[in-house]
């Protein structure tokens, strides 16, 4: 999983959520701006005692921690051989404005 997208042939990261490090790289930032690390107590909470493995799960309870704030636009930098990213570079970006409530021309 890149971005809420899943790459077909291409092995995923191992974790114990779905590993999508561009989700968690959001989670993150989102994080810094409303302070409430979502990656830590709470994802470990909803992970393993709930079950929930989708990252998107994460983000959207990131998203609600930033209270009026919202996302205007995002920059995301992927760098790697393996696999090819270009296929999905669309996919990826129809994904994150979805999940950040965005258009897609503001996926950068």
């Amino acid at each position: 999983m890149i971005g809420g997208v899943h790459i077909p042939g291409c092995p995923g990261l191992e974790g114990n959520s779905d590993a999508d490090v561009v989700l968690h790289a959001l989670i993150n930032a989102l994080s810094g701006v409303s302070g409430l690390n979502i990656l830590g107590k709470i994802s470990d909470d909803m992970c393993l005692r709930q079950g929930i493995t989708d990252s998107k799960a994460y983000l959207a309870k990131a998203m609600e921690s930033l209270g009026n704030y919202r996302i205007s636009h995002v920059s995301i930098a992927i760098e790697g051989k393996r696999p090819r990213f270009e296929p999905v570079i669309g996919k990826i970006k129809e994904s994150l404005a979805d999940l950040l409530k965005i258009q897609p021309s503001d996926v950068g």
